[in-house]
Protein backbone atom coordinates (compact mmCIF):
# COMPACT_ATOMS: atom_id res chain seq x y z
CA UNK A 1 0.00 0.00 0.00
CA UNK A 2 1.33 3.44 -0.96
CA UNK A 3 2.52 5.49 2.00
CA UNK A 4 0.52 8.72 2.26
CA UNK A 5 2.00 10.41 5.33
CA UNK A 6 5.55 11.78 5.55
CA UNK A 7 6.99 10.22 2.42
CA UNK A 8 10.78 9.91 2.61
CA UNK A 9 11.56 12.10 -0.38
CA UNK A 10 9.87 15.07 1.37
CA UNK A 11 11.81 14.67 4.63
CA UNK A 12 14.40 17.36 3.84
CA UNK A 13 11.72 19.75 2.55
CA UNK A 14 9.73 19.32 5.76
CA UNK A 15 12.83 19.92 7.85
CA UNK A 16 13.70 23.07 5.89
CA UNK A 17 10.18 24.43 6.28
CA UNK A 18 10.24 23.80 10.05
CA UNK A 19 13.61 25.49 10.39
CA UNK A 20 12.48 28.50 8.35
CA UNK A 21 8.98 29.01 9.68
CA UNK A 22 7.27 32.30 8.94
CA UNK A 23 6.50 34.62 11.86
CA UNK A 24 2.80 33.73 11.58
CA UNK A 25 3.52 29.98 11.64
CA UNK A 26 5.81 30.33 14.65
CA UNK A 27 3.17 32.35 16.50
CA UNK A 28 0.37 29.86 15.84
CA UNK A 29 2.64 26.94 16.75
CA UNK A 30 3.07 28.45 20.20
CA UNK A 31 -0.68 27.92 20.72
CA UNK A 32 -0.81 24.42 19.19
CA UNK A 33 2.30 22.68 20.49
CA UNK A 34 2.31 20.36 23.48
CA UNK A 35 -1.42 19.55 23.04
CA UNK A 36 -2.50 22.95 24.40
CA UNK A 37 -5.78 23.11 22.43
CA UNK A 38 -8.38 20.65 23.70
CA UNK A 39 -5.59 18.20 24.56
CA UNK A 40 -5.03 17.44 20.85
CA UNK A 41 -1.57 16.79 19.44
CA UNK A 42 -0.55 18.71 16.31
CA UNK A 43 2.37 18.13 13.96
CA UNK A 44 3.89 20.94 11.95
CA UNK A 45 5.06 20.76 8.33
CA UNK A 46 3.55 17.31 7.95
CA UNK A 47 3.34 15.79 4.47
CA UNK A 48 0.23 14.10 3.10
CA UNK A 49 0.69 12.65 -0.37
CA UNK A 50 2.81 15.14 -2.32
CA UNK A 51 1.66 18.10 -0.22
CA UNK A 52 3.25 19.57 2.92
CA UNK A 53 0.66 21.13 5.23
CA UNK A 54 1.41 23.71 7.90
CA UNK A 55 -0.23 21.90 10.86
CA UNK A 56 -1.94 18.52 11.17
CA UNK A 57 -3.91 16.87 13.99
CA UNK A 58 -3.91 13.10 13.28
CA UNK A 59 -6.55 12.27 15.91
CA UNK A 60 -9.12 14.58 14.31
CA UNK A 61 -7.79 14.42 10.72
CA UNK A 62 -7.66 18.21 10.71
CA UNK A 63 -5.28 20.40 8.69
CA UNK A 64 -4.63 24.07 9.46
CA UNK A 65 -3.11 26.21 6.71
CA UNK A 66 -1.81 29.78 6.91
CA UNK A 67 -1.87 31.72 3.66
CA UNK A 68 0.50 34.52 2.73
CA UNK A 69 0.74 36.75 -0.33
CA UNK A 70 1.72 33.93 -2.66
CA UNK A 71 -1.78 32.46 -2.33
CA UNK A 72 -3.69 35.58 -3.35
CA UNK A 73 -3.69 35.15 -7.11
CA UNK A 74 -5.90 33.12 -9.37
CA UNK A 75 -3.29 30.37 -9.70
CA UNK A 76 -2.73 30.44 -5.95
CA UNK A 77 -6.42 30.13 -5.15
CA UNK A 78 -6.93 27.28 -7.58
CA UNK A 79 -3.83 25.47 -6.37
CA UNK A 80 -5.26 25.70 -2.85
CA UNK A 81 -8.59 24.36 -4.07
CA UNK A 82 -6.92 21.37 -5.71
CA UNK A 83 -4.90 20.72 -2.55
CA UNK A 84 -8.03 21.00 -0.35
CA UNK A 85 -10.01 18.65 -2.59
CA UNK A 86 -7.23 16.05 -2.38
CA UNK A 87 -7.24 16.25 1.42
CA UNK A 88 -11.05 16.22 1.64
CA UNK A 89 -11.12 13.09 -0.53
CA UNK A 90 -8.94 11.42 2.11
CA UNK A 91 -11.45 12.40 4.81
CA UNK A 92 -9.24 15.21 6.08
CA UNK A 93 -10.83 18.55 7.00
CA UNK A 94 -9.05 21.82 6.22
CA UNK A 95 -9.10 25.15 8.04
CA UNK A 96 -7.54 28.14 6.26
CA UNK A 97 -6.52 31.45 7.79
CA UNK A 98 -4.68 34.44 6.42
CA UNK A 99 -1.44 35.37 8.16
CA UNK A 100 -2.96 38.61 9.46
CA UNK A 101 -5.62 36.68 11.38
CA UNK A 102 -2.91 35.17 13.58
CA UNK A 103 -2.13 38.65 14.92
CA UNK A 104 -5.36 40.63 14.46
CA UNK A 105 -8.01 38.00 15.23
CA UNK A 106 -6.15 35.54 17.43
CA UNK A 107 -9.00 34.63 19.77
CA UNK A 108 -11.53 34.18 16.95
CA UNK A 109 -9.06 31.99 15.08
CA UNK A 110 -8.38 29.80 18.11
CA UNK A 111 -12.11 29.44 18.75
CA UNK A 112 -12.62 28.19 15.19
CA UNK A 113 -9.85 25.65 15.66
CA UNK A 114 -11.34 24.50 18.96
CA UNK A 115 -14.76 24.12 17.32
CA UNK A 116 -13.23 21.99 14.59
CA UNK A 117 -11.47 19.82 17.19
CA UNK A 118 -14.60 19.20 19.25
CA UNK A 119 -17.14 18.99 16.41
CA UNK A 120 -16.22 16.46 13.69
CA UNK A 121 -18.89 17.84 11.34
CA UNK A 122 -17.33 21.30 11.48
CA UNK A 123 -15.91 22.10 7.98
CA UNK A 124 -17.26 18.77 6.77
CA UNK A 125 -18.41 20.32 3.47
CA UNK A 126 -14.94 21.50 2.51
CA UNK A 127 -12.65 23.99 4.16
CA UNK A 128 -13.55 26.93 6.33
CA UNK A 129 -12.16 30.01 4.68
CA UNK A 130 -11.52 27.99 1.53
CA UNK A 131 -10.34 29.98 -1.48
CA UNK A 132 -13.88 30.37 -2.82
CA UNK A 133 -15.17 31.55 0.57
CA UNK A 134 -12.52 34.06 1.48
CA UNK A 135 -12.63 36.39 -1.46
CA UNK A 136 -11.18 34.56 -4.44
CA UNK A 137 -11.07 36.81 -7.49
CA UNK A 138 -14.28 36.75 -9.49
CA UNK A 139 -14.92 38.08 -12.99
CA UNK A 140 -15.54 41.77 -12.51
CA UNK A 141 -15.81 44.77 -14.79
CA UNK A 142 -13.27 47.54 -14.30
CA UNK A 143 -14.32 51.15 -14.52
CA UNK A 144 -11.00 52.81 -15.40
CA UNK A 145 -8.61 52.41 -18.34
CA UNK A 146 -6.18 50.61 -16.02
CA UNK A 147 -7.12 49.59 -12.52
CA UNK A 148 -4.61 49.27 -9.70
CA UNK A 149 -3.71 45.78 -10.88
CA UNK A 150 -2.89 47.01 -14.37
CA UNK A 151 -5.71 45.26 -16.26
CA UNK A 152 -7.52 46.84 -19.21
CA UNK A 153 -10.91 48.59 -19.02
CA UNK A 154 -14.10 46.59 -19.45
CA UNK A 155 -12.36 43.24 -19.14
CA UNK A 156 -12.69 40.45 -16.57
CA UNK A 157 -10.12 40.93 -13.86
CA UNK A 158 -8.85 37.37 -14.18
CA UNK A 159 -9.06 34.74 -16.86
CA UNK A 160 -9.32 31.63 -14.70
CA UNK A 161 -6.63 28.99 -15.22
CA UNK A 162 -6.79 25.34 -14.21
CA UNK A 163 -4.94 23.74 -11.34
CA UNK A 164 -1.95 24.61 -9.20
CA UNK A 165 -0.68 27.50 -11.29
CA UNK A 166 -0.44 25.10 -14.23
CA UNK A 167 -3.67 25.72 -16.12
CA UNK A 168 -5.42 23.36 -18.44
CA UNK A 169 -5.94 24.61 -21.97
CA UNK A 170 -8.94 24.74 -24.22
CA UNK A 171 -8.42 21.85 -26.61
CA UNK A 172 -5.47 23.47 -28.39
CA UNK A 173 -7.02 26.94 -28.57
CA UNK A 174 -4.97 29.90 -27.39
CA UNK A 175 -5.94 30.78 -23.81
CA UNK A 176 -4.93 34.41 -23.29
CA UNK A 177 -5.06 36.50 -20.14
CA UNK A 178 -5.47 40.26 -20.23
CA UNK A 179 -2.37 42.43 -20.47
CA UNK A 180 -0.74 43.23 -17.12
CA UNK A 181 0.88 46.67 -16.79
CA UNK A 182 1.37 46.94 -13.03
CA UNK A 183 4.20 45.39 -11.03
CA UNK A 184 1.76 45.23 -8.11
CA UNK A 185 -0.54 42.79 -9.89
CA UNK A 186 -1.16 39.66 -7.76
CA UNK A 187 0.01 37.37 -10.55
CA UNK A 188 3.31 39.24 -10.71
CA UNK A 189 3.72 39.07 -6.93
CA UNK A 190 2.89 35.36 -6.97
CA UNK A 191 5.51 34.76 -9.66
CA UNK A 192 8.19 36.69 -7.79
CA UNK A 193 7.41 34.75 -4.61
CA UNK A 194 8.61 31.58 -6.37
CA UNK A 195 12.17 32.92 -6.32
CA UNK A 196 12.18 32.00 -2.62
CA UNK A 197 13.04 28.34 -1.84
CA UNK A 198 10.39 28.07 0.84
CA UNK A 199 7.59 29.18 -1.49
CA UNK A 200 8.79 26.83 -4.24
CA UNK A 201 8.74 23.89 -1.84
CA UNK A 202 5.35 24.79 -0.48
CA UNK A 203 3.63 25.33 -3.83
CA UNK A 204 5.73 22.73 -5.70
CA UNK A 205 6.08 25.26 -8.53
CA UNK A 206 9.12 26.96 -10.08
CA UNK A 207 10.10 29.54 -12.71
CA UNK A 208 11.75 28.95 -16.10
CA UNK A 209 13.20 31.89 -18.04
CA UNK A 210 13.79 31.75 -21.78
CA UNK A 211 12.23 30.15 -24.83
CA UNK A 212 14.99 27.55 -25.19
CA UNK A 213 14.81 26.46 -21.54
CA UNK A 214 11.00 26.31 -21.58
CA UNK A 215 11.08 24.16 -24.72
CA UNK A 216 13.64 21.81 -23.11
CA UNK A 217 11.42 21.41 -20.06
CA UNK A 218 8.42 20.60 -22.25
CA UNK A 219 10.47 18.05 -24.17
CA UNK A 220 11.44 16.44 -20.86
CA UNK A 221 7.76 16.09 -19.95
CA UNK A 222 7.43 18.90 -17.41
CA UNK A 223 3.94 20.32 -16.97
CA UNK A 224 4.02 24.02 -17.78
CA UNK A 225 1.13 26.40 -17.29
CA UNK A 226 1.20 30.18 -16.97
CA UNK A 227 3.42 31.65 -19.68
CA UNK A 228 4.29 35.33 -19.13
CA UNK A 229 5.50 37.14 -22.25
CA UNK A 230 6.42 40.71 -23.04
CA UNK A 231 4.40 41.75 -26.08
CA UNK A 232 6.93 44.54 -26.72
CA UNK A 233 9.63 41.88 -27.24
CA UNK A 234 7.71 39.03 -28.86
CA UNK A 235 4.33 38.98 -30.56
CA UNK A 236 1.95 36.23 -29.48
CA UNK A 237 1.86 35.02 -33.10
CA UNK A 238 5.62 34.33 -32.91
CA UNK A 239 5.43 32.18 -29.78
CA UNK A 240 6.13 28.56 -30.85
CA UNK A 241 3.01 26.40 -31.09
CA UNK A 242 4.17 23.93 -28.41
CA UNK A 243 4.38 26.84 -25.96
CA UNK A 244 0.79 27.93 -26.68
CA UNK A 245 -1.10 24.66 -26.42
CA UNK A 246 -2.84 24.21 -23.06
CA UNK A 247 -1.07 27.21 -21.53
CA UNK A 248 -2.44 30.44 -20.08
CA UNK A 249 -0.62 33.18 -22.01
CA UNK A 250 -0.16 36.33 -19.95
CA UNK A 251 1.02 39.42 -21.86
CA UNK A 252 2.88 41.97 -19.75
CA UNK A 253 4.37 45.40 -20.33
CA UNK A 254 8.11 45.98 -20.66
CA UNK A 255 8.16 47.51 -17.17
CA UNK A 256 6.58 44.40 -15.66
CA UNK A 257 8.81 42.04 -17.64
CA UNK A 258 11.95 43.89 -16.50
CA UNK A 259 10.72 43.33 -12.93
CA UNK A 260 10.21 39.58 -13.28
CA UNK A 261 13.14 38.73 -15.59
CA UNK A 262 16.61 38.38 -14.11
CA UNK A 263 18.75 37.70 -17.15
CA UNK A 264 18.84 39.01 -20.71
CA UNK A 265 18.23 36.88 -23.76
CA UNK A 266 15.03 35.25 -22.49
CA UNK A 267 13.22 35.88 -25.75
CA UNK A 268 10.63 37.74 -23.73
CA UNK A 269 9.16 34.64 -22.04
CA UNK A 270 8.93 33.28 -18.50
CA UNK A 271 6.94 30.17 -17.50
CA UNK A 272 5.63 28.60 -14.30
CA UNK A 273 6.04 24.81 -14.08
CA UNK A 274 5.35 22.00 -11.64
CA UNK A 275 8.20 20.46 -9.71
CA UNK A 276 8.99 16.76 -9.92
CA UNK A 277 10.05 14.25 -7.32
CA UNK A 278 13.74 13.32 -7.69
CA UNK A 279 14.24 10.10 -5.74
CA UNK A 280 17.16 7.69 -6.15
CA UNK A 281 14.75 4.85 -6.86
CA UNK A 282 13.51 6.66 -9.97
CA UNK A 283 16.90 6.67 -11.69
CA UNK A 284 17.29 4.34 -14.68
CA UNK A 285 20.86 3.08 -15.05
CA UNK A 286 22.69 1.85 -18.12
CA UNK A 287 24.65 -1.41 -17.97
CA UNK A 288 27.85 0.47 -17.15
CA UNK A 289 26.77 3.77 -15.56
CA UNK A 290 28.84 6.89 -14.94
CA UNK A 291 27.30 9.07 -12.22
CA UNK A 292 28.32 12.49 -10.90
CA UNK A 293 27.62 13.21 -7.22
CA UNK A 294 27.83 16.55 -5.40
CA UNK A 295 27.81 16.82 -1.63
CA UNK A 296 26.68 19.99 0.11
CA UNK A 297 26.66 22.10 -3.06
CA UNK A 298 25.97 25.70 -2.08
CA UNK A 299 26.27 27.94 -5.13
CA UNK A 300 23.53 27.72 -7.77
CA UNK A 301 26.03 28.81 -10.42
CA UNK A 302 28.30 25.86 -9.64
CA UNK A 303 25.42 23.40 -9.76
CA UNK A 304 24.25 24.85 -13.07
CA UNK A 305 27.74 24.64 -14.60
CA UNK A 306 28.11 21.02 -13.44
CA UNK A 307 24.75 20.13 -14.99
CA UNK A 308 26.05 21.55 -18.30
CA UNK A 309 29.13 19.33 -17.99
CA UNK A 310 26.93 16.33 -17.19
CA UNK A 311 24.89 16.97 -20.32
CA UNK A 312 27.95 17.53 -22.52
CA UNK A 313 29.57 14.30 -21.28
CA UNK A 314 26.24 12.44 -21.27
CA UNK A 315 26.65 10.98 -17.79
CA UNK A 316 23.82 8.74 -16.57
CA UNK A 317 22.71 10.94 -13.67
CA UNK A 318 23.60 13.76 -11.29
CA UNK A 319 22.89 13.27 -7.58
CA UNK A 320 23.07 16.07 -5.02
CA UNK A 321 23.53 15.05 -1.38
CA UNK A 322 22.60 17.25 1.58
CA UNK A 323 22.33 20.28 -0.73
CA UNK A 324 22.27 23.94 0.27
CA UNK A 325 20.53 24.82 -2.99
CA UNK A 326 18.06 22.99 -5.22
CA UNK A 327 17.59 22.03 -8.87
CA UNK A 328 14.79 24.56 -9.28
CA UNK A 329 16.65 27.62 -8.04
CA UNK A 330 16.22 30.16 -10.88
CA UNK A 331 20.00 30.66 -11.01
CA UNK A 332 20.57 26.91 -11.43
CA UNK A 333 18.21 26.83 -14.41
CA UNK A 334 19.82 29.93 -15.92
CA UNK A 335 23.44 28.81 -15.46
CA UNK A 336 22.71 25.27 -16.64
CA UNK A 337 21.11 26.67 -19.83
CA UNK A 338 18.26 24.27 -19.21
CA UNK A 339 20.46 21.19 -18.74
CA UNK A 340 18.64 20.51 -15.48
CA UNK A 341 15.91 19.19 -17.79
CA UNK A 342 18.15 17.05 -20.00
CA UNK A 343 19.70 14.65 -17.49
CA UNK A 344 18.39 12.40 -14.75
CA UNK A 345 18.78 14.13 -11.39
CA UNK A 346 18.17 12.99 -7.82
CA UNK A 347 18.50 14.37 -4.31
CA UNK A 348 19.18 12.36 -1.15
CA UNK A 349 21.32 12.25 1.98
CA UNK A 350 24.92 11.06 1.71
CA UNK A 351 24.11 7.92 3.69
CA UNK A 352 21.15 7.04 1.46
CA UNK A 353 23.23 7.59 -1.65
CA UNK A 354 26.13 5.44 -0.44
CA UNK A 355 23.74 2.60 0.37
CA UNK A 356 22.14 2.95 -3.08
CA UNK A 357 25.56 2.92 -4.82
CA UNK A 358 26.67 -0.17 -2.93
CA UNK A 359 23.37 -1.91 -3.70
CA UNK A 360 23.92 -1.24 -7.41
CA UNK A 361 27.61 -2.27 -7.26
CA UNK A 362 28.90 1.12 -8.36
CA UNK A 363 32.50 2.08 -7.51
CA UNK A 364 32.90 5.31 -5.51
CA UNK A 365 35.72 7.71 -6.44
CA UNK A 366 36.03 10.67 -4.08
CA UNK A 367 37.98 13.83 -4.84
CA UNK A 368 40.10 14.29 -1.73
CA UNK A 369 43.36 16.08 -0.91
CA UNK A 370 44.93 13.42 1.33
CA UNK A 371 46.11 9.86 0.61
CA UNK A 372 44.79 10.15 -2.92
CA UNK A 373 45.74 8.83 -6.34
CA UNK A 374 46.16 11.11 -9.35
CA UNK A 375 42.76 11.18 -11.03
CA UNK A 376 44.06 9.95 -14.41
CA UNK A 377 45.56 6.76 -12.96
CA UNK A 378 42.23 5.34 -11.78
CA UNK A 379 40.10 2.95 -13.89
CA UNK A 380 36.68 4.46 -14.61
CA UNK A 381 35.70 1.90 -17.24
CA UNK A 382 33.56 -0.03 -14.76
CA UNK A 383 30.37 1.31 -13.14
CA UNK A 384 31.59 4.49 -11.45
CA UNK A 385 30.44 7.41 -9.33
CA UNK A 386 32.63 10.53 -9.16
CA UNK A 387 31.99 12.42 -5.93
CA UNK A 388 32.77 16.12 -5.49
CA UNK A 389 32.70 18.11 -2.24
CA UNK A 390 32.45 21.83 -1.53
CA UNK A 391 35.38 24.13 -2.32
CA UNK A 392 35.54 25.30 1.31
CA UNK A 393 35.37 22.04 3.26
CA UNK A 394 35.61 19.20 0.75
CA UNK A 395 33.86 15.89 1.39
CA UNK A 396 32.61 14.66 4.74
CA UNK A 397 34.18 11.65 6.42
CA UNK A 398 31.33 9.29 5.52
CA UNK A 399 32.30 9.51 1.85
CA UNK A 400 36.02 9.10 2.49
CA UNK A 401 35.41 5.96 4.56
CA UNK A 402 33.22 4.39 1.89
CA UNK A 403 35.35 5.38 -1.09
CA UNK A 404 36.72 2.74 -3.49
CA UNK A 405 39.60 5.15 -4.13
CA UNK A 406 40.33 8.77 -3.31
CA UNK A 407 41.50 10.84 -6.26
CA UNK A 408 43.23 14.18 -6.69
CA UNK A 409 43.88 16.59 -9.55
CA UNK A 410 47.58 17.63 -9.34
CA UNK A 411 47.92 21.38 -8.77
CA UNK A 412 51.05 22.70 -10.50
CA UNK A 413 50.74 26.36 -9.52
CA UNK A 414 50.43 28.19 -6.22
CA UNK A 415 46.77 27.43 -5.46
CA UNK A 416 45.75 24.05 -4.02
CA UNK A 417 42.32 23.60 -5.61
CA UNK A 418 40.06 24.34 -8.57
CA UNK A 419 36.52 25.60 -8.76
CA UNK A 420 34.31 22.56 -8.14
CA UNK A 421 32.59 22.82 -11.52
CA UNK A 422 35.96 22.93 -13.31
CA UNK A 423 37.28 20.00 -11.28
CA UNK A 424 34.16 17.99 -12.07
CA UNK A 425 34.64 18.62 -15.79
CA UNK A 426 38.29 17.50 -15.66
CA UNK A 427 37.55 14.19 -13.91
CA UNK A 428 34.36 13.40 -15.85
CA UNK A 429 36.09 13.88 -19.19
CA UNK A 430 38.98 11.65 -18.14
CA UNK A 431 36.41 8.96 -17.36
CA UNK A 432 34.81 9.49 -20.78
CA UNK A 433 38.22 9.36 -22.47
CA UNK A 434 38.91 6.00 -20.88
CA UNK A 435 35.49 4.81 -22.09
CA UNK A 436 36.24 5.88 -25.66
CA UNK A 437 33.82 8.82 -25.29
CA UNK A 438 30.90 6.42 -25.38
Amino acid sequence: MDRIHNRKYLKQNRKDLRNNATAAEATLWNFLKESQLEGKKFRRQHSIGNYIVDFYCPAEKLVIELDGAGHFSTSGYLHDEERTKYLNDLGIRVLRFENDEVYKATEAMLEKIKSALTNPSFTKEGSLGSPTKRGAPELAENKSPHNKEGISEGRPRYSPPGTGGVPEGRGGQINTHFRITSTQNPKVKSLLALEKPRERRKQQLFIIEGQKEISMALEAGYKIGNLFFCDEIIDVANIPAQLKDEKLLIPVSKEVFDKIAVREGTGGMIAVAEMRVHALEQLTLSKNPLILILEGVEKPGNLGAILRTADAANVDAVIICDPQTDFYNPNVIRSSLGCVFTKQVASATSEETITWLQKNKIEIFCTYLQASKPYHTVDYQKSSAIVMGTEATGLTEVWVKNSSANIIIPMLGKIDSMNVSTAAAVVVYEAKRQRGFK
